[in-house]
């Protein structure tokens, strides 16, 4: 008998007597894992709390590339690319994270550090002054605005903002907040 028609008589007589076709003649379901943005971010939050910060930046990469508008995502990444010392990157990344979310006054406090470390200074000044506008009681932006400005020469400006950040840490109970606030003040006069 020819082997096709056996088969296919085999496949007749199972149907009709109810047997069940051998795994080897049935036609064989091919599944294809398909890795989401969440799977890519997850892993890449991972691999960020473990220092791997390439494998990290990769991951987000491809959770971008999948789900291009999630904020936490461009966050992470930044952070990632701050970390690892490419301030460029982190800055464009926190910069379409304030796309994505412009009243979130952390993300200005990031990009403010990022613009601080290249040396814009009007524009550090402008984030911190904008996360300050949109949380009032936000005191590491009254901190950290307080350093630039004491550092680019407005020491008038810079003390004022930082006994703001020691009395909001005060107020919040931080203590560690403000005792920083006393270290950087006195390690600001030192350098005078």
């Amino acid at each position: 008998m020819n082997p096709i028609r056996s088969i296919a008589l085999f496949g007749f007589l199972s149907l009709w007597s109810g047997i069940a076709l051998p795994t080897s003649a049935r036609t064989p379901q091919v599944f294809i894992a398909q890795v989401s943005a969440e799977d890519f971010f997850n892993r890449g939050l991972e691999k960020f709390d473990a220092g791997d910060l390439e494998g990290a930046i990769a991951d987000f990469n491809e959770a971008i590339r999948l789900e291009p508008n999630r904020l936490e995502i461009y966050l992470y990444r930044g952070m990632s690319l701050e970390n690892s010392g490419d301030f460029q990157g982190a800055l464009a990344d926190y910069t379409e994270a304030i796309r994505l979310a412009p009243n979130f006054a952390v993300i200005y406090l990031s990009r403010g550090n990022i613009r601080d470390n290249l040396g814009d200074i009007e524009g550090a000044i402008a984030d911190y002054t904008e996360a300050i506008r949109l949380n009032p009681n936000f005191a590491p932006a009254y901190n950290n605005r307080g350093i630039t400005r004491w550092n680019s020469g407005d020491k008038s400006g810079g003390q004022s903002d930082l006994q703001q950040a020691a009395n909001l840490f005060e107020q919040q109970g931080n203590e560690d907040g403000v005792q920083g606030v006393i270290n950087t003040i006195e390690r600001l006069q030192q350098l005078d």
